[in-house]
């Protein structure tokens, strides 16, 4: 029979790995601004993951005690070099499990909400081996991940991840994909990548024989497979 202790010592663990996701889903989200050179605040964090602005106070204030973050009221958010290096390794771990969950056919609603819940169990040792071999397989993979010169074939538009970005795009879904439509970014499209600018700026790709500038919120979206991987390539 458990004993009152150790049910208290599981319920204290439980509350521990319930304040360590928290911490690092915080640090993830600000990496993603900072990777987008998007503001970063009280508000905006609150926006985007959907909780009180005073809840979101109150953790940056643990953040910035714990060596996470530079922050100051009212002000930005600025990551460390300690929250950079955690919100990196986070946001590597949910783009590795949103990519698997893909491969396995779940719907996209349901990819970002697992991706969520996986970036937090695996190990270093399964991110690794489950990284490589996505790699291996050329699974699919937004088209900002692709490197200058690296060529990849649209598999679909994810409106989701564009229309997070409200206020750097076009705001909604229908409007995204026409718009990205008009360009030549539809299915079994080839596109190479010619340049990326740096601090989170466009990406320069060419395709049907154009080159396009599109911002990258919306290269986020356009989810790719790398060239090589893909038949029926339309030009």
């Amino acid at each position: 029979m458990r004993t009152i202790s150790s049910l208290m010592t599981d319920k204290e663990n439980a509350e521990e790995r319930k304040e360590s996701e928290r911490v690092e889903e915080y640090l993830e989200e600000i990496r993603r601004a900072e990777e987008n050179s998007e503001e970063c605040t009280t508000t905006t964090l609150a926006k985007k993951l959907k909780i009180t602005p005073a809840s979101v106070t109150e953790m940056l204030r643990k953040l910035r005690r714990d060596g996470y973050i530079e922050y100051e009221p009212y002000g930005d958010v600025h990551l460390t070099a300690r929250g950079r290096a955690v919100g990196k390794s986070v946001l590597d771990r949910h783009r590795v499990a949103e990519e698997f969950l893909r491969m396995l056919g779940l719907n996209e609603e349901e990819i970002h909400d697992e991706a969520c819940k996986l970036e937090h169990a695996l190990s270093d040792k399964v991110f690794l081996a489950l990284s490589e071999h996505l790699k291996e397989l050329g699974g699919v993979v937004p088209l900002s991940a692709l490197k200058e010169g690296e060529k990849g074939v649209i598999v679909r538009i994810d409106t989701d991840l564009i229309c997070m970005g409200r206020g750097h795009g076009y705001g909604c879904s229908e409007n995204a994909l026409k718009r990205l439509a008009d360009l030549g970014f539809t299915p079994k499209t080839e596109v190479e990548v010619k340049r990326i600018a740096p601090f989170g700026g466009p990406v320069e790709v060419t395709l049907r024989g154009t080159t396009v500038c599109i911002g990258r919120r919306f290269a986020e979206g356009i989810l790719v497979r790398k060239a090589g991987c893909a038949d029926n390539v339309s030009r």
